[in-house]
């Protein structure tokens, strides 16, 4: 499962069955069994036939649905990520007029760019580094 759980279902059930879900559901756990009963919240909310193919898809899960709340600040947090990353890669700002301009802190800024670096572990070998050195000189 994904880390925001309704990205996951509108990719695998569309837009309109992640919002009926959210609006039926939001901040509650919802069990999705693979054999919905008629009388069922789900069933209620998207229809037997598709509280079906999602309990079969889901397994028998009990999945926490994100508030409106909640889900808006993922999205937006995402998108003043990608705002940051995007002000930082032209180069065009310094560090403090980004979280000027993205509403956040300086340090946030720097929390976001180191965690956007690849993650290399300091006891790989570099396997390039002989042959970079040879061909220099």
């Amino acid at each position: 499962m994904s880390d925001n759980i309704l990205v996951e279902i509108e990719e695998m059930f569309g837009r309109a069955v992640m919002e009926r879900i959210q609006l039926e559901f939001p901040g509650i756990q919802v069990y999705f069994g693979p054999h919905p009963k008629e009388n069922s919240p789900l069933v209620d909310a998207v229809g037997m036939e598709m509280a079906k193919v999602m309990g079969e898809y889901f397994g028998g899960s009990w999945i926490a649905i994100p508030s409106n709340k909640i889900a808006a600040k993922i999205k937006a947090g995402k998108e003043t990520t990608r705002r940051i990353l995007d002000l930082v890669e032209n180069d065009e700002m310094s560090h403090a007029e980004i979280a000027l301009h993205c509403g956040v802190s300086t340090r946030w800024v720097y929390k976001v760019i180191e965690k956007s670096k690849p993650k290399v572990d300091p006891n790989q070998l570099d396997m390039f580094a002989g042959i970079i050195d040879e061909e220099a000189a």
